[in-house]
């Protein structure tokens, strides 16, 4: 029965230490426990939510091209302007390299449900933003639960 409670909770992205604690109790030498702590004090967003949180990823990413391309002056500040009120995606950048194209494909992984591969291709992204840092984050959270 206890097993069957924290599969039950872990399902949800609220923390799940009073099903984890039984577990512990029942089985101490149970392989792999001890890695589910952390997850069950804080819980692990779900996929539906890291399927959310992705689709605002992108102008984060964005942003980060934008800065890295753009130059001073008058004409890096018009680049810039330009970026922030017209987005521009291109259909073949998935064949490409770089942030934009690792985005691309990952938004592809994430669209046959493949969290895994979407893990991989954002985590080519160098230097990561915040935004996808943190969403990379709960996603090797979530596959590590799971």
């Amino acid at each position: 029965m206890a097993v069957l409670a924290l599969m039950e909770a872990s399902t949800g992205s609220a923390a799940f230490l009073p099903e984890f604690e039984a577990i512990r109790a029942a089985a101490p030498d149970l392989p792999g426990l001890a890695a589910l702590e952390p997850l069950a004090r804080t819980g692990v967003p779900t996929r539906t939510q890291l399927e959310q949180r992705f689709a605002t990823l992108q102008p984060a990413v964005d942003a980060m091209v934008v800065e890295a391309e753009s130059d001073g002056g008058i004409a890096g500040w018009f680049r810039r302007l330009i970026a922030s009120l017209v987005r521009v995606e291109r259909t073949d950048i998935a064949e490409g390299t770089g942030p934009k194209a690792a985005m691309a494909r990952a938004r592809q992984r994430m669209e046959e449900g493949d969290l895994a591969a979407a893990l991989r291709e954002v985590d080519t992204i160098v230097p990561m933003p915040d935004p996808v840092r943190s969403w990379a984050n709960g996603a090797r959270a979530r596959l590590e639960l799971e």
